[in-house]
């Protein structure tokens, strides 16, 4: 495990007597697309096959934007990952109080910003 770990480290300065490394801060390792690629082929990157579900929405006038490029680190809400690409966040209001509302992860509902658990297969796995 040790041998694994100092593989990982880049040598910094290296004296006689030890060697300066730099340590690498511990990150959750997530392949990002580069922004290029994204560009040019314009389809929103499917964060995952089921739903958020959003329990306790304020009703009314809190208005909420949903990512839809599928780039934002705070899924499934906008944080402007998306600047500079043909995708622009999506805007709504909860008009009604309820308890819990279910947002699309995958980017594919045809009720966007709500899943339809239909374009995900989430409910064929439910079924299950």
């Amino acid at each position: 495990m040790l041998k694994r770990f100092f593989a990982e480290l880049k040598v910094i300065e290296e004296r006689k007597s030890f060697k300066i490394f730099k340590i690498p801060r511990k990150t959750h390792k997530q392949e990002f697309i580069k922004l290029e690629e994204f560009q040019s082929k314009p389809e929103p990157i499917c964060v995952a096959n089921r739903p958020f579900i959003f329990n306790n929405p304020k009703a009314g006038d809190k208005k909420y934007f949903w990512c839809t490029c599928g780039l934002s680190r705070k899924q499934p809400f906008c944080d402007s990952s998306h600047m500079q690409t043909a995708f622009k966040p999506l805007s709504f209001i909860i008009q009604e109080d309820v308890k819990q509302v279910a947002l699309c992860l995958c980017k594919k509902s045809t009720t966007a910003p709500y899943c339809d658990f239909k374009t995900c297969g989430c409910a064929q796995e439910n079924k299950k």
